[in-house]
């Protein structure tokens, strides 16, 4: 199982290509098999995200970003991608570090603004309009991504 797990998720194979090289080491784990170790993974974990996602929140210091990630479309549309949004949210502070992710299908201001709802400190993000709503409250104080400023000094330095 963690094989299939790890390969999926940190390696970015699909199930149908675990299958292909299982099939070629002679290996018999169906794709359905593998579907259903990560629903059942799922079930038993799935009660930590609201716990993980706390005690991000409670830092009082967050970085944020979302980035596109290609999901298939298996019943309406074999062989066809969505664009589907992964956001992640890093603790800031002196604790240990510590990471949550938030998955949707769309970019819209609700998704951080629900997952951040009664947050107060400091957020770190680029400059996406959707935050724009978030950075209104007196709770939460905006810091500017220095990495997207950084760039254009990079931008610059090349040009010369």
């Amino acid at each position: 199982m963690s094989h299939v797990i790890v390969s999926k998720f940190a390696d970015h194979l699909p199930h149908c290509r675990q299958d292909t090289i299982f099939q070629r080491e002679k290996v018999d784990i169906p794709r359905g098999t593998q579907s259903g170790w990560l629903m059942q993974i799922h079930e038993s974990i799935k009660i930590l995200h609201p716990i993980l996602r706390q005690a991000v929140l409670e830092s009082g210091i967050l970085f944020t970003d979302d980035t596109p990630v290609a999901l298939q479309d298996h019943r309406n549309n074999p062989g066809k991608f969505k664009k589907a949004r992964m956001w992640v949210y890093v603790r800031g502070g002196t604790g240990p570090p510590l990471t949550v992710y938030d998955f949707s299908m769309d970019r819209v201001k609700k998704r951080p603004l629900d997952f951040l709802d009664n947050y107060r400190g400091y957020v770190h993000a680029d400059t996406y309009g959707g935050y724009d709503e978030l950075f209104k409250k007196d709770e939460i104080i905006e810091v500017g991504c220095w990495a997207h400023a950084r760039w254009k000094f990079d931008e610059l330095e090349m040009a010369q």
